[in-house]
């Protein structure tokens, strides 16, 4: 076995995660050096989940909990209650991280006491056109989160001090989404920093369609619209603005079901990239944006 840093716990919350856990743990193992334990919280799960997690070759690290459905913030908060170490790095099941992961976020803590690592992830390549795609707008945001410390904070990829976590309480349990948000917003209130490593990038086990981009997208601004109203966050940039009556007219050409499922089928794949990757764009942008309420069957 690698070497074991006494001092990091890893938290992962998983539902009806067996198609995607095993990977991840696996991922975990391929790491120079190891964390002393790796916290599992189940949260309702009706798969065979723990059948997979009895697969794992380092029993002796997980640390398995199960509960009946709290959600996934607070399966995330009870995972870090669990968790015995100074340090956690947080996980989303289906994030494969880098094998010098561990001793980059345990260096990186060593030396900036205090403050918050997070690091971007790429989507898994796939048949599926539209993953190149989705790969290729996070390569812009990954970009533009290295340079910018007002970036939406994502919790599938992060280390904290724990009692950082504690004092600042947690992600916020009233909140069935977009809870990550929440709490950079709420960590940047109290001027804790956020630092991005632009170079430790994780992959996200999670190949994507067109139909299932535009639905966890509609999905994330409903959830930003909400803690506007409940008054959670300030000066939000995900504030819907009227749009201009002529691009509804121009997206409306392109927020068309028929389009979607022929994205999905990858029958644009022989187009110029750049252009059918701008087809994509406008295509999804229509649904998300513009005719957020119109059904994609």
């Amino acid at each position: 076995m690698s070497t074991i840093l006494p001092y990091i716990s890893i938290c992962i919350a998983t539902y009806n995660g067996a198609s995607k856990i095993l990977k991840t743990l696996d991922a975990i193992a391929a790491n120079t050096v190891l964390p002393e334990e790796i916290i599992i919280f189940i949260d309702g799960s009706t798969d065979h989940t723990l059948a997979e997690l009895a697969r794992f070759r380092y029993q002796d690290l997980l640390k398995v909990s199960y509960s009946e459905n709290i959600g996934r913030a607070s399966a995330r908060n009870a995972a870090a209650q669990i968790a015995k170490n100074e340090l956690i790095l947080f996980l989303d099941d289906d994030i494969l991280i880098p094998e010098n992961t561990l001793e980059t976020h345990a260096e990186f803590h060593l030396k900036n006491q205090g403050k918050i690592l997070t690091c971007p992830t790429l989507t898994i390549t796939s048949d599926n056109d539209f993953s190149n795609f989705k790969r290729s707008l996070e390569y812009h945001w990954n970009k533009e989160a290295s340079k910018n410390t007002d970036v939406t904070f994502s919790a599938a990829f992060f280390s904290i001090p724990k009692i950082i976590f504690e004092q600042t309480g947690g992600f916020h349990a009233g909140l069935s989404d977009a809870e990550d948000y929440e709490f950079g917003w709420r960590l940047r209130k109290k001027n804790i920093s956020i630092i991005v490593n632009s170079t430790l990038i994780g992959t996200h086990n999670d190949p994507v369609s067109c139909t299932s981009f535009i639905q966890r997208n509609r999905q994330y601004a409903k959830a930003n619209q909400l803690l506007v109203e409940q008054q959670l966050l300030e000066n939000n940039k995900y504030v819907p603005v009227a749009p201009n009556r002529f691009k509804k007219l121009l997206f409306y050409c392109f927020t068309q079901v028929f389009l979607v499922r022929l994205v999905d089928r990858n029958f644009f794949k022989w187009l110029y990239r750049p252009l059918r990757f701008k087809l994509y764009d406008y295509i999804s942008a229509g649904f998300i944006y513009y005719y957020p309420e119109k059904p994609l069957e």
